[in-house]
């Protein structure tokens, strides 16, 4: 006959049982390598339940929402990992199971398979894609900083922007670079300069250190952040090797903060040196043209055709009359010779003289309406040619434009006033107009823009 006091019931045995499993010490904390399998999330819980097996056995597993919540990385069917918890039971089912507070993948990392699980799932999605980025502005106005205000990154950042491109006014947004409260604080800084303050290009990041250390710009949301932003990211994150799921989404990455100051920015020294090349290039080739040009002037002007035109005239209509009389003297000796040598009547040698004369009068009038054409011809163009350069060097002539209602003003020393920091209040200064020069009382200054 059993004795009643020792029978027990199903709910009575299954938790016994369930206690003897929790109170082995052995078993409170337990690793167990195996392949997940059956991977079910049931309902809103957020609970993971699954079957961890090898070759030859499987183990139920359960691992509850709270500490699903704390996995670097998504597990999935198949994948091998390690498993850290305690064996329990399940009394309503009279199942043993284990219960995960913890979960690695095994021969990786976490955070190695967190990084590569979310830069597949966000390439897929395009966010890396090159058609996506924004080209980094030549010339910023502004530029924003995103960095720990403490850090060396921002001194190094500082440094190189005040020295390349000090015009430029740079913005810092204090931000936390590391740790739970990163990612609210860089992704509270892209907002800011979007929104309320912008700029022509960000620069986000910090100095190097470890995964973990650098982890909060792998973060999903930050990524997002970055690739709404309207604009242009360069990310600097950590040393060169370093490489963060910013820096694939990103605009422009820079290996370190040092060299993404020097990527948003030109080199102003370089700059300069160019502008004042240029400006000495502009200056020899229009002094090299004023001189040509002027020499070009005196050249014609030295001319004896424009000097005296009317003694030009007058030697050509020597040589003309002196002419004649060459041929005169030659046509009496002509004469003479016939006298001697021929028996003509004195009628005959009379109109052979007046005949030669008629021709030679003739020749003259011809070669004297030929000479006189050509040298008005010869006026006329030369007058057209000195009246064009005349009105080039006119258009040169710094005094043409004041007398169109233009001003030059200098200063005390004499030298010529271009921008309003040249001049300072009750100051006193020149200004030449067309007729004269004012001496003017500067009682205040207003820069291009200012109301």
């Amino acid at each position: 006959m059993v004795d009643e006091s020792r029978i027990l019931t199903v709910s009575q045995l299954n938790n016994y049982v369930k206690l003897k499993l929790e109170s082995d010490q052995g078993l409170m904390r337990v690793f167990v390598r195996g392949e997940i399998s059956n991977l079910k999330t049931y309902g809103g819980t957020g609970h993971l339940y699954f079957t961890l097996k090898d070759e030859k056995a499987q183990i139920s597993s359960v691992m509850f929402a709270s500490y699903v919540s704390l996995l670097k990385f998504v597990p999935k069917d198949g994948m091998k990992v390690i498993a850290i918890g305690k064996i329990s039971l399940y009394p309503e089912r009279g199942t043993y199971q284990l219960y995960l507070n913890s979960m690695e993948p095994d021969g990786m990392g976490a955070l190695a398979m967190a990084y590569e699980q979310l830069r597949r799932k966000l390439e897929y999605e395009g966010l890396f894609d090159d058609v996506r980025k924004k080209d980094i502005p030549e010339f910023p106005k502004t530029i924003g900083v995103i960095t720990s205000p403490t850090g060396a990154a921002v001194r190094d950042i500082m440094n190189i922007l005040g020295r390349r491109w000090p015009i430029a006014p740079v913005y810092l947004y204090p931000a936390i670079v590391q740790g739970d409260g990163a990612v609210p604080t860089l992704i509270e800084g892209l907002t800011y300069f979007n929104t309320f303050k912008p700029v022509d290009v960000i620069i986000i990041g910090r100095g190097g250190g470890s995964l973990e250390d650098l982890w909060a710009f792998n973060s999903e949301d930050l990524v997002r952040a970055i690739s709404r932003s309207v604009i242009p990211v360069i990310s600097a994150v950590g040393h060169e090797t370093d490489f963060t799921l910013c820096d694939f989404v990103a605009d422009m990455r820079a290996p370190t903060p040092s060299a993404a100051a020097e990527l948003a920015t030109p080199n102003s020294l370089e700059l300069y040196g160019r502008i004042s090349s240029c400006e000495s290039s502009i200056r020899t080739s229009i002094k090299k043209k004023l001189d040509y040009e002027r020499q070009r002037v005196e050249n014609y002007a030295k001319k004896r055709v424009l000097q005296t035109p009317e003694a030009f005239i007058d030697n050509k209509k020597t040589s003309l009359m002196m002419l004649e009389k060459q041929l005169i003297d030659q046509l009496d000796s002509v004469i003479k010779e016939s006298n001697h040598s021929l028996d003509m009547t004195e009628t005959k040698l009379n109109s052979l003289a007046r005949e030669k004369v008629n021709t030679s009068r003739h020749e003259f009038d011809k070669v004297d309406g030929k000479m006189e054409e050509k040298f008005n011809h010869l006026v006329e163009r030369k007058q057209k040619e000195l009246s064009i350069i005349a009105g080039k060097l006119h258009a040169l002539d710094p005094l043409a434009v004041l007398s169109r209602g233009y001003s030059a003003a200098f200063d005390e020393e004499g030298k010529t006033i271009k921008r309003i920091g040249q001049v300072k209040k009750d100051s006193t200064m020149n200004i030449m107009v067309t007729d004269g020069t004012i001496t003017a009382k500067v009682t205040a200054t207003k820069k291009k823009g200012d109301k």
